[in-house]
């Protein structure tokens, strides 16, 4: 059993140092997609001005679904 735990500790050490850099650069070549977002709560039925709103980053690729729904 110790032999086993051995063994599969130095599997993920070598999966890691082989792979886990190039996820790094994969994630971080991730094109950033812009969306608008509340700055602050926002109460129901208000006028939203531009001082209502902010721009963030979403870091992965949205759907269609989502960018309709929102889901």
């Amino acid at each position: 059993m110790c032999i086993a735990f051995v063994a599969a500790s130095v599997a993920t050490a070598i999966f890691y140092g082989l792979l886990g850099s190039r996820l790094r650069e994969a994630s971080a070549d991730t094109p950033r997609q812009s969306i608008v977002v509340a700055a602050h709560s926002l109460e129901c039925g208000a006028i939203v001005t531009a001082a209502d709103v902010k721009l963030s980053t979403l870091g992965r690729p949205v759907s269609a679904q989502e960018r309709l729904f929102g889901h």
